[in-house]
């Protein structure tokens, strides 16, 4: 950092020191340094110490001081010392304290001479006689000259520590032992005072006897000594008087007189006369000043001004003492920064004090049109401070503790109040820090430029999402946090702002450990009114504001009703206001066409006041609009020409200029942006709007032509504006996909080999939307046409997430090609290298649904492992044991239990022993095996050791998510979830309730986080919440959870059947249940009867892996078919469902005859309805003989299920009026032994 920092840094001033310990006396300054700095050393352009500092300049600006020592006295070394510093640091002033000789009649010692006219001493011409002065002042300007002779250095210093503490000059600890002795003191050195009044006490005794004030060798006072003591007395009232430097007798001045340089260390107090002749109010000499004068005289072209200040340690007299040599440094260097911090002027350094747009509210243009008003930056509503307590707490809290540089990440949705967030906290931090937006266009050296400014930097990134550099710029900070000297760090933080922390975020954290280690843990921006009444609080705040800024009056009316959940976010808020402000009816659905109608109106008001009516058209004026908003905005007139010249087919007439001229003064910026002839229409979310308005076939006539978009994008075009475009209509089409992806195809059509990468990383930042947005599936179609191995290549190495939804597609695309590319050879590095990506090819194929294409790639990735690791264990057996568990998981997907089970049980096994080696590094591994074990152990009915398997999972994963929250968290949840549904299996339902809570709340937290990655985790997990709650006969809230995952899984399976269609199968037979339960038995039919059908196709492709979950299905739309009294239709299903348990119970009895008894039973239901009572006699009793097993075995898990037999058996043979059997008494009696039953 040093080199590019030294290289970086500009000053103010340059204060040359001569020796060390005026250097050290100068960095002891404290006085007017700015909050929280302090010096910074390093060496100089000539190697040389140099230190820098910010102080609260004029007009409270920061002036900036660097501190620099010669490499020894003199004039010629103080010369050579400062041109380097000059030319590096570029000062306005050049500056130099120290120590000098004061007239020994005209200043006392410790008093300091700031020189009006500097002069070498020892110049001109050696005559037999003596010296004929030349003499060559350097003078003072006027205006300091007497701003010096007006400042009362003594009030600003009375109370400083340093300057209360000067030294006493010999004499007068002479004095002080003298009148001791006289009063008869025996032995002055004992006395409470001699530490403060004689402190130099061996000096002084010597000096004394010396004299012969007192005798040698004693404390006795001689008559000379008498006599000199008495006069003292006599002359000052018998006592000694007040030596401080606010008293009488030496009080501290600050003189402003002539100094004179020379070659040599002067100690000849005769040297005053002499030096009186040629300039007769010199009242210093030194060696170095005079040089100070000379270079700034010198660089002329630089306007520097020069100023010295040189305490006095001594009269030049011989056999002087530098006992005052300390506190003179200090004092002049002390009176030099005080007088420079008022005097000098501040100017602002281009590129650096500019560098960050300012986090302060922009001013209003005199007409804005209404989205001004909503804009952030402009802060036309007051902070709303409510509501924001903790966020603001919780930023405060950041940037006063932990490490020194640090960054993080704040996100919320569109219209929540990031920004308008930042700019309050910024304008709390600037007093003490600099603070800014950082613009998206920075030089390569921007670090060291905001680190050359010397002070506590706080660095807003907006839109961090959409930031191409956002890597390298945290990058380069994450090298200085770095570091090996924690303690030299100044203060930075960055505070990045986005959408959401979904898939850009996973793939930068992806990118480099070290820095997602550093970035830790994102802050989720909540709504700012989640209540009604703190809704309305916040819209008529608003209301009166708009209405003050429209010149009209605001009266309250009824409270609009803002309950829809889109009044969360406080644009929403805050555009209903204005809407209320104009007089317009809105619904939240109908809100933003509202606001957008005010803006087009706006342009139409705008027209006609300039005049430019003949020209105006509605449509083209939006066309423009769309077209700068996707693009980022027209940086100058030639692109905006440019762009409308292509929109509208040809040279622009002079109206279609007038249009363009007019746009421009309506959106032209006050602030920051203000050189943008067109800018996007903000906020972000009504540039959206316009967008999509402008595509939207609702238009007519107005509808832009289908090539619209290629006129807006040429296709020899792939620049970042593209890239904002791809952002833009990713979010844009989570509302409107039928509306946008033909654009988004158009783009990628026209150049896919150069804009692939452009809509990779438009996708990955899409963020809250990722989901729901058609970018990602549309640039998966495009690869799948025309994509190749290199362009395979270029997108990995960007980053693709490894837990997405959007990107799946393209991520399976990104591992096929890139293992194709592969060569064939046997060498260990090429076998790993393809085990590897069988083994993700695998996961992604499985997360798209293709589960039989997903085995085959597991199945190679361990063959491939095994191979690799018979030669080489201590390398691979990692690789098998992972690739093992994959391969037991895609074994279980197709209905392969037995085979699952051995792999697990495999990769179990491998992992145990990795872990008792290597803990750190494979108990997660290992935690991650348990719970696919559990999984695979309660597949084969093995439930005590599953339950068993599951807990040790979660168990460790709550020890590794203790550790590290954001990398085992979502580890936990799963193995929660898996926990939750052995636990019911064994009957213990109130435990396995918790356990489903805390999935889902965990797995809640992460889908805010990346809801990209986790909805469909969180729809799974509110599914089995379902199952638990109405186990436990909470009904109403068990069909809450069970509809929340069924609305879940629609919309992932709407934009990925093949991977979504099993999960909403499985929700939509839960929620059948649920209905059911409430009583609501058309809806769970229908629900019943869609589930059916779903796993009729599923089973008929892949009837291992879904004929379990047919069956179960059908068995339940045979109790809804019942309960709906279709009796008929319930027999066919429940006959239908036995006979696919028998099939299922003859390959796995243990897992499968507990389902193939409740069919069982269910089919005696039937029959009794029917009044085929007889016929029902035998299911009743087969039912029973087959559960009884697994009652004796897990009495808690199957006694409401034996209960229900026992019942339904017992009651149609007394329908038939026959006895109970022996047997059934004796299974009774045991029933209550094992369950405690009546």
């Amino acid at each position: 950092m040093s080199a590019n920092g030294r290289r970086m840094r500009q000053a103010h001033v340059v204060i040359l020191t001569a020796i060390t310990l005026e250097y050290q006396e100068a960095l002891k300054v404290e006085d007017g340094a700015w909050e929280g700095s302090r010096w910074e050393e390093e060496k100089g352009p000539n190697e040389l110490p140099v230190a820098f500092r910010n102080f609260r300049g004029k007009g409270g600006k920061p002036l900036r001081v660097v501190v620099a020592q010669a490499g020894d006295m003199g004039g010629v070394a103080a010369a050579n010392a400062l041109l380097p510093l000059v030319e590096a640091y570029r000062p306005r002033c050049v500056a130099m304290s120290g120590v000098c000789a004061g007239h020994p009649r005209k200043t006392n010692l410790g008093d300091v001479i700031a020189p009006e006219r500097l002069f070498f001493h020892d110049t001109g011409k050696r005559e037999p006689d003596g010296v004929k002065q030349d003499l060559k002042t350097y003078n003072l300007p006027d205006a300091w000259k007497v701003a010096l002779e007006h400042f009362d250095f003594k009030t600003r210093f009375q109370n400083q520590e340093w300057w209360t503490k000067r030294p006493i000059p010999y004499e007068w600890q002479e004095n002080w032992v003298l009148a001791m002795l006289h009063q008869g003191v025996s032995d002055p050195a004992s006395h409470p005072d001699c530490e403060a009044s004689c402190p130099q006490w061996e000096k002084v005794i010597e000096l004394l006897w010396k004299s012969r004030d007192v005798e040698r060798g004693t404390l006795t006072l001689t008559e000379k000594g008498r006599k000199r003591i008495g006069a003292v007395l006599i002359k000052h009232r018998n006592q000694l008087p007040d030596l401080s430097p606010t008293g009488t007798m030496l009080p501290f001045k600050v003189h402003v007189a002539p100094m004179g340089s020379g070659n040599q260390v002067v100690e000849d107090e005769d040297i005053w006369d002499l030096i009186t002749e040629s300039m007769r109010k010199t009242l210093g000499l030194e060696m170095e000043a005079a040089a100070i004068g000379a270079v700034a005289h010198a660089q002329s072209d630089k306007h520097l001004k020069a100023l010295v200040m040189k305490g006095v340690m001594d009269f030049a007299n011989q056999g002087r003492d530098d006992h005052f040599k300390q506190f003179a440094a200090r004092a002049s260097a002390e009176c030099l920064l005080a007088f420079l911090r008022e005097q000098l002027d501040v100017e602002l350094i281009p590129g650096v004090d500019d560098l960050l747009i300012p986090g302060t509210k922009e001013r209003l243009p005199e007409d804005p049109p209404p989205s001004a008003l909503l804009n952030a930056r402009y802060a036309v509503v007051p902070f709303h401070e409510r509501g924001r307590e903790k966020v603001l707490a919780e930023l405060n809290r950041w940037s006063r503790e932990g490490p020194p540089v640090a960054a993080r990440l704040v996100h919320g949705e569109g219209g929540i109040g990031k920004t308008r967030l930042a700019i309050e906290w910024m304008s709390r931090l600037s007093e003490e820090w600099v603070v800014g937006f950082l613009p998206k266009d920075v030089p390569e050296n921007w670090f060291e430029r905001l680190w050359a400014l010397g002070r506590r930097v706080m660095v807003v990134i907006d839109y961090a999402e959409s930031r191409a550099d956002l890597s390298a710029l945290l990058m380069r900070v994450l090298r200085y946090a770095q570091q090996q000297d924690s303690g030299a760090h100044r203060p930075i933080r960055l505070l990045l702002l986005a959408r959401s922390a979904g898939d850009w975020w996973q793939s930068l954290l992806q990118s480099d450990a070290t820095l997602k280690q550093w970035l830790g843990t994102p802050y989720e921006l909540t709504p700012l009114a989640t209540q009604v009444p703190e809704r309305e609080l916040v819209f008529h705040e608003a209301a009166e504001r708009f209405a003050k800024e429209r010149g009209k009056s605001y009266r309250r009316r009824d409270n609009p009703s803002l309950t829809d959940g889109r009044f969360e976010r406080v644009l929403y808020l805050h555009m209903a206001a204005l809407a209320e402000v104009e007089g317009s009816e809105f619904e939240a659905h109908s809100l933003m066409d509202v606001v957008l109608d005010h803006e087009e109106r706006f342009w139409e008001s705008r027209a006609r006041m300039d005049d430019v009516k003949l020209s105006f058209h509605r449509s083209l004026a939006r066309q423009v609009v769309a077209a700068a908003t996707l693009r980022g905005g027209f940086a100058d007139q030639d692109t905006a020409v440019h762009t409308a010249q292509a929109l509208f087919g040809g040279t622009l007439s002079e109206g279609s200029m007038l249009l363009l001229w007019l746009l421009h003064r309506i959106y032209q910026r006050t602030g920051a942006g203000s050189s943008t002839f067109l800018p996007p229409l903000e906020p972000d979310l009504l540039g959206e709007g316009m967008v999509l308005r402008t595509a939207s076939p609702d238009q007519g006539e107005a509808c832009p032509p289908p090539d619209w978009i290629d006129r807006v994008f040429p296709a020899n075009e792939s620049t970042g504006a593209v890239g904002i475009g791809f952002q833009l209509l990713g979010r844009a089409s989570a509302a409107r996909p039928d509306v946008v992806r033909p654009w988004i195809e158009r783009l990628l059509s026209a150049s896919l080999h150069q804009r692939a990468l452009l809509a990779l990383q438009a996708a990955k930042a899409v963020g809250l939307h990722t989901a729901f947005s058609v970018l990602g599936d549309a640039l998966a179609e495009q690869l799948e046409a025309l994509g190749n191995e290199r362009l395979a290549l270029k997108l990995e190495s960007a980053g693709i997430p490894y837990q997405t939804v959007s990107l799946r597609r393209v991520a399976e695309w990104v591992d096929r090609k890139r293992l194709g590319g592969l060569g064939v050879s046997a060498q260990e590095d090429t076998l790993a290298e393809r085990a590897r990506r069988q083994n993700n090819l695998s996961n992604r194929l499985s997360d798209m649904g293709q589960r039989a294409e997903a085995l085959k790639a597991a199945q190679e990735a361990v063959a491939l492992h095994r191979i690799l690791a018979q030669s080489n264990p201590d390398a691979f057996q990692p690789d098998l044991s992972m690739s093992l568990s994959n391969l037991g998981a895609r074994l279980s997907d197709m209905g392969h239990r037995e085979d699952a089970l051995n792999a697990f049980q495999e990769a179990v096994a491998l992992r145990r022993v990795l872990a008792q080696s290597n803990p750190d590094a494979f108990q997660p591994g290992l935690a991650h095996s348990l719970s696919n074990l559990g999984n695979g152990l309660s597949d084969m009915g093995q439930r005590e050791e599953a339950l068993k398997a599951a807990q040790e999972a979660v168990a460790l994963h709550r020890i590794l998510a203790q550790r590290n929250p954001s990398a085992f968290q979502p580890d936990l949840a799963m193995s929660l979830n898996n926990l939750c549904a052995l636990l019911s299996d064994m009957g213990q339902r109130g435990e396995a309730l918790k356990a489903a809570q805390e999935a889902v709340a965990l797995y809640r937290i992460l889908t805010q986080g990346n809801p990209d990655a986790f909805q469909p985790d969180l729809a799974m997990s509110l599914n089995n919440l379902a199952f638990m709650l109405s186990s436990l006969d909470q009904h109403g809230e068990a069909l809450k959870a069970a509809q929340e995952a069924v609305a879940l899984h629609r919309i992932l399976a709407q934009r990925n059947p093949g991977a979504f269609q099993p999960d909403l199968a499985r929700s939509i037979n839960t929620l059948v249940a649920m209905l059911s339960g409430m009583g609501q038995r058309e809806e769970a039919l229908k629900a019943a009867q869609e589930a059916v059908a779903l796993y009729r196709v599923l089973a008929q492709r892949n009837p291992d892996s879904f004929q379990p979950e047919l069956a179960s299905s059908i068995n339940n739309l045979g109790i809804n078919l019942s309960a709906l009294d279709q009796n008929e239709e319930a027999l066919k299903a429940a006959q239908e469902a036995v006979a696919l348990y028998r099939v299922l119970a003859q390959r796995n009895p243990d897992a499968f005859q507990p389902g193939l008894a409740r069919s069982i039973n269910n089919l005696g239901d039937r029959l009794s309805e029917l009044g085929q009572h007889e016929t029902a006699l035998k299911p009743y009793e087969e039912a029973l003989d087959i559960i009884w097993p697994f009652l004796e075995q897990f009495p808690l898990a199957f006694e409401e299920q034996a209960e229900m037999m026992l019942r339904d058996l017992i009651r149609t043979r007394q329908t038939l009026h026959i006895p109970l059997s022996p047997v059934l008494y004796a299974r009774v009696e045991k029933f209550v032994l094992l369950t405690g039953s009546d």
